[in-house]
């Protein structure tokens, strides 16, 4: 039987975004959400790792962050966050993110980034709801 070599995994998370073409004014919107969202991401990395294990084992995790609480759930491959208070502002470039995949440690490596996304669009009134 033939094996195949296996590639390692990122160590860290690739936040891998692609947006629509940006009209005027909307790119200073967008670039703001991704500065906070790798400010976020790296300030709190080390909390995201947990919040992720424990939302991978648990599949729901509720934790309140700047003025926010959170209501994190894994269904399946799907990822869900809403918040309270929610808010009704959407983000105008859609974002693409990663998919769950199959593996546990890719998991925990993409819920690293979906929550780090979750909590910089609630700090900019933006809802957590694709």
């Amino acid at each position: 039987m033939k094996r195949h070599k296996m590639q390692p995994l990122a160590v860290y998370s690739t936040y891998v975004m692609e947006y629509s073409a940006i009209g005027q004014g909307e790119e200073t919107d967008t670039q703001e959400f991704i500065n906070l969202f790798f400010e976020l991401r790296d300030k709190n990395i080390e909390q995201y790792k947990i919040d992720a294990a424990e939302l991978l084992t648990q599949k729901s995790l509720t934790k309140n962050a700047n003025g926010v609480t959170f209501h994190y759930i894994l269904a399946g491959r799907d990822f869900y966050c809403t918040t309270s208070p929610a808010s009704i502002k959407s983000l105008e470039h859609p974002l693409i993110h990663s998919p769950l995949g199959w593996r546990k440690s890719t998991i925990r490596i993409i819920l690293v980034d979906r929550i780090a996304d979750c909590e910089a669009r609630a700090i900019l009134n933006y809802s957590t709801q694709d």
